[in-house]
């Protein structure tokens, strides 16, 4: 637990440089320098091939996470893992390349009349998936042998820098449009090709054709869980990206392009749960190995517990500063009607935060069809809803169908782990700490409105993030913060 608690902190303050650099690139960059359809460009191709990399690999990266913890990186075991990964790798990409070239021109023509600009860079997507899968690959073997820190500064920090130097060589004029797109590649290339470097110093990657491990049911059951791992890694970035996808099917690309900068406001919700996530799934895989149930139910419960505050001290400041933000925004008055979408994503996000790590849970468990079926089932729901709220709502409307599919997802896996474990993430505590956040909720309508937007968001979040930070710990809400306050600030 004390390496849960090291990592986490680790990744949390690479992630809050992330999120520093991410707020200044998608809330000052982009809206400056960018039209909202170029915008929505560049998350486009993003996203889908997100998704596609999720698939490709054929469940290769949460194999990796379930199994490499159980072996050394230089045992026969896991020599067969990389080389099976490889594989079916290999055969993924193939059979992706085919059905790209194969159906290039009729997606080519459907997108021409309402997203013009996707169809002339619609190319530069088999390249950005073939390095989003490299990518994907590397972060899951990093994951597997504990180590996550350098992937989650490769992604959330070097991608950021890189892209914000891309942005600024564009607003004066050293690149046009066409060397945005060719930088936007090459900055993943770059950054991928960096955490297999430091997958190659962990030791232990190299491919051996003819390795041999596991008994013959022992690999069946690896390969089936593969194969559902395809469809929970399809299924869970399905419900995170595909909104802007429909956005650009269904309306065009302006709106995709303003909903992704109200949709930025609305993901820092979930920035901590990255950063338990991200080290929990390995020692959730290495507890269900060795049978030890007290510590997934003290994992599953902490991680809700301190997820949840975290999540929503973060929400709370959101909501308390929106109006002051798209004052703040360049060009700001385009994006401000996507407000409401904001506060419906962080909403979201929140509900995904405050149920702990049910979807880890359920993946490194025997039970792991079940993760399967909520995404099985969920995400082809998110689309359908997608289809029914957007004409009617705009990016309102996908940002609704976002909320309504992460509660259902969320619904279910807590439903399946009480009745197969009957753990609960919900604590005494917990539900002290939602009524602080209700309360702290309601009180941030109060707060008196300012005519200077940037005092207003330091007013605003300083009210409410202090009245929450003291309340967590005189009502001792989270024994890990107290612990933290009274160690490294008071000294006690």
């Amino acid at each position: 637990m004390g390496e849960i608690k090291k990592q986490s902190i680790l990744s949390t303050l690479t992630l809050a440089i992330g999120v520093l650099l991410g707020f200044y690139l998608k809330l000052f960059a982009f809206p400056a320098y960018l039209e909202p359809k170029e915008i929505a460009l560049l998350t486009v191709l993003l996203d889908f091939s997100n998704i596609m990399a999720s698939i490709i690999p054929l469940g290769s990266q949460l194999i990796f996470m379930r199994y490499l913890p159980k072996f050394g990186i230089y045992s026969n075991e896991a020599k067969y893992l990389r080389k099976q990964a490889f594989i079916l790798t290999l055969f993924g990409l193939s059979l992706f390349t085919l059905l790209f070239f194969a159906f290039k021109a009729q997606i080519i023509g459907y997108y021409q009349d309402n997203a013009p600009l996707l169809s002339k860079y619609f190319l530069v997507i088999l390249p950005l998936v073939v390095v989003r899968v490299s990518n994907s690959l590397a972060t899951a073997y990093s994951k597997g042998q504990k180590k996550s820190v350098f992937p989650v500064i490769s992604q959330d920090i070097l991608v950021r820098v890189f892209t914000i130097a891309a942005i600024l060589l564009y607003s004066q004029h050293v690149l046009n449009f066409d060397g945005l797109v060719a930088s936007y590649l090459a900055l993943y290339f770059v950054t991928s090709s960096l955490i297999w470097i430091s997958v190659k110093k962990l030791g232990g990657w190299d491919v051996d054709l003819k390795a041999k491990a596991f008994t013959k049911e022992e690999r069946k059951d690896i390969l089936v869980y593969g194969a559902f791992s395809i469809f929970t890694n399809a299924g869970v970035l399905m419900i995170r990206s595909i909104d802007s996808i429909m956005l650009t099917t269904l309306k065009d690309l302006d709106a995709a392009g303003i909903y992704a900068i109200a949709f930025f406001i609305g993901i820092l919700v979930e920035i901590p749960r990255r950063a338990i996530s991200n080290i929990s799934f390995s020692f959730l895989s290495e507890a269900f190995a060795n049978n030890k149930m007290d510590q997934i139910k003290s994992i599953y419960q902490k991680s809700a517990l301190n997820q949840l505050l975290a999540g929503a001290l973060v929400y709370l400041c959101i909501v308390a500063s929106l109006g002051y933000l798209f004052q703040i925004i360049p060009n700001g008055e385009i994006y401000a009607p996507a407000s409401m979408v904001g506060v419906l994503i962080g909403m979201a996000k929140l509900v995904d935060v405050s149920s702990g790590g049910n979807g880890e849970v359920l993946a490194n468990s025997p039970f792991y069809r079940y993760n399967f079926a909520s995404l099985a089932i969920l995400g082809p729901l998110a689309i359908v809803t997608n289809i029914i709220f957007i004409p009617k709502l705009g990016y309102v409307g996908a940002a609704w169908a976002s909320l309504l599919s992460m509660f259902l997802v969320n619904a279910f896996r807590f439903f399946i782990i009480y009745w197969k474990y009957k753990m609960l993430p919900i604590s005494t505590n917990w539900i002290k700490s939602l009524v602080m956040v209700l309360i702290l909720f309601a009180a941030s309508t109060y707060i008196p409105t300012l005519d200077n937007p940037y005092l207003g968001v330091i007013v605003n979040s300083s009210i409410i993030g202090g009245l929450f930070l003291l309340s967590t710990y005189y009502f001792k809400l989270s024994p890990d913060f107290v612990e933290l306050v009274n160690t490294k600030i008071l000294r006690k």
